[in-house]
């Protein structure tokens, strides 16, 4: 964060001498800011005491992600930071496990080591009646124990809720929300526009040979039609896994499948619009993160009477985008690029960076 303070900023040295922590002159302007908690080199302590939140001008933010990489659940610094936090209008969080928000989780991980004694924290929650301008909230690694109605707000029109997988980004019981949870949501934040969410398999719901409970998930019908009930949806990306549904959980050599075909991307959207008239864009994507996966993504959008397909591969420079009226295909195009393009929109391209901030400083002169 060094760069941050842009020369503005002196070390105090504490009564023996030894360097302090840097503090500033002046209370910094900043509206945004993309924060990276870790503990310090040579620290041995693991305490939020050693993070000097009075460095950071909490309530001028209005936009806020956390990149939490440290070694004790991030509950205690929302807790602790959130009435200051007046004027934020979004939120992002990313924890390295998803312990960092329930400790208590005893989710197919053995309680030894970091987590085998879980520190007394309080539940975690957004709290939003202090967070009164929040619409935006992105949460990325937490699992789907936490209650739903502890991560929503009636304001919101923008939700990610995502907990990838350690090998096969969401393949594992404790991502995709039950329907009932949907339900609940929407109920609480009616007016949702955009919401990114984990799926199970859904490569087979509208496979004429499909049984039920044997080739497809029943539970999966009941999760689109509960994501129907948010009255204003606009864009839905959905993660669903990229590996077969028998392969062994911790296996480095599986098999990666294909999530869904064209043709049922297709008809996922035409279930949910059937339903939900505002419905303009749907996703279909994942990311793995420590496995050579080659993962796909399906962007289905309508225009006027047409659907437009386009499928593109993380790191390849083509994307194939098909023209669809109904359940039949009448173009096809394949477009190919000298650079690779980006897999999904980068969520963060909000958040400043060093040129961003000459910018600024160049504009306001």
């Amino acid at each position: 964060m060094s760069w941050l303070l842009n020369g503005t900023h002196r070390v105090k040295a504490t009564q023996d001498n030894t360097p302090g922590r840097p503090t500033l002159h002046k209370i910094p302007s900043w509206t945004e800011l993309h924060l990276l908690v870790r503990r310090g080199l040579g620290s041995g302590h693991h305490s939020l005491r050693d993070l000097d939140l009075s460095l950071i001008p909490w309530t001028n933010l209005r936009r806020l992600s956390i990149l939490w990489e440290y070694t004790i659940p991030l509950n205690q610094f929302i807790h602790d930071i959130a009435p200051k936090l007046t004027k934020l209008q979004a939120l992002r969080l990313h924890a390295t496990h998803h312990r960092l928000y329930h400790p208590a989780c005893r989710h197919d991980v053995p309680t030894t080591g970091l987590f085998a004694d879980a520190p007394i924290v309080p539940p975690f929650r957004i709290p939003f009646e202090l967070m009164r301008e929040l619409r935006d909230l992105e949460i990325d690694g937490i699992c789907n124990h936490i209650p739903i109605n502890r991560l929503i707000g009636p304001k919101l029109r923008r939700l990610r809720l995502h907990c990838e997988d350690v090998l096969w980004s969401v393949c594992s019981a404790e991502s995709q929300r039950s329907h009932s949870d949907i339900l609940v949501a929407a109920k609480i934040a009616p007016d949702l526009e955009q919401l990114e969410l984990d799926v199970g398999y859904i490569q087979n719901l509208w496979h004429p040979t499909a049984i039920p409970g044997v080739d497809l998930d029943m539970e999966q019908y009941a999760f689109l039609n509960a994501i129907c009930k948010f009255r204003r949806l606009r864009s839905l990306r959905l993660f669903p896994p990229f590996v077969p549904r028998d392969s062994p959980r911790y296996s480095r050599t599986a098999i990666n499948c294909i999530p869904i075909s064209d043709d049922q991307a297709i008809r996922v959207f035409e279930h949910l619009r059937a339903q939900r008239s505002s419905l303009q864009t749907l996703s279909l994507a994942a990311i793995p993160s420590f496995v050579n996966i080659d993962t796909m993504c399906w962007e289905v959008k309508r225009q006027g009477e047409k659907t437009i397909l386009t499928t593109k591969h993380r790191a390849r420079n083509y994307q194939h985008r098909q023209v669809w009226i109904g359940q039949r295909r009448i173009s096809s195009e394949i477009k190919r690029f000298n650079t690779p393009r980006k897999y999904l929109s980068d969520s963060e391209c909000w958040a400043l960076t060093r040129n961003d901030v000459h910018h600024s400083n160049r504009r306001t002169r």
